[in-house]
């Protein structure tokens, strides 16, 4: 008895309790850019933000979703359900801070987006599709938005080299990366299900890289050096 009740416990922290926290981090980790956009909303200007991940937040949001609808997974619905909205509203406020040029990347992206989200709705329902193959197809396409989001920060990791300053990034959303991912890849492997285990996997040691380059090089680090050196030019970020 005392063994059953100790396996019982066991799944019960696997299958309910971590994938709980996990909807509660991922909402955390959804929203963390939130006072960086309303100061960014204020000032008027983009700075040194990097907008690839808002509308990727959405797009990733969107598939899972749809992956917890045909999946019938609760955990999974909750925990990108507030990261549709956020993502939408993120993408929106960049959208319109932003240069021409940048304006018309998140554009490309966001329908871009749109239209591969939208066909693979008609596939599920058109595509004659057996039900097991259904949970696969939004799997993989949540899996492909989710570890470019990932990596997405990873993009500005040769300016965070050159400038020795860690101003494009934010830790904060690499924090959050680390934790979700940690929590993911424990309901991933309980259920057994490896279409959440492996991005998840990946984006935890994404995250802890983003995490050591935050460490290593500091936001103000540059700042500093310039204002020793009395240099003029702006720095990367708007205090």
């Amino acid at each position: 008895m005392s063994f059953t009740g100790k396996v019982d416990i066991h799944d019960l922290l696997l299958t309910k309790v971590a994938p709980g926290a996990g909807v509660v981090i991922a909402t955390l980790l959804f929203g963390s850019p939130l006072f960086g956009v309303l100061q960014m909303r204020k000032d008027g200007v983009l700075g040194s933000t990097n907008p690839l991940p808002f509308p990727l937040i959405f797009g990733n949001c969107c598939a899972w979703v749809a992956y917890a609808y045909v999946k019938h997974d609760i955990f999974v619905f909750l925990a990108n359900d507030f990261g549709i909205i956020f993502g939408l509203f993120f993408t929106l406020s960049a959208y319109g801070v932003s240069n021409p040029a940048t304006r018309n990347f998140l554009a490309v992206i966001s329908l871009g987006l749109a239209f591969v989200i939208s066909g693979a709705g008609a596939v599920t329902v058109f595509g004659g599709l057996d039900p097991d193959q259904k949970p696969q197809l939004w799997g993989l396409l949540a899996n492909l938005i989710l570890l470019i989001f990932y990596a997405a920060p990873l993009s500005t990791v040769a300016e965070v080299f050159r400038t020795r300053s860690s101003a494009s990034l934010y830790w904060p959303l690499s924090l959050m990366n680390v934790i979700n991912g940690a929590l993911w890849v424990t309901y991933g492997y309980a259920t057994k299900d490896y279409l959440i285990l492996t991005p998840n996997a990946a984006g935890f040691v994404l995250g802890l890289g983003q995490l050591m380059l935050c460490l290593t090089f500091p936001r103000d680090s540059r700042a500093k050096r310039e204002s020793r050196s009395e240099d003029i030019e702006q720095p990367l970020i708007n205090e």
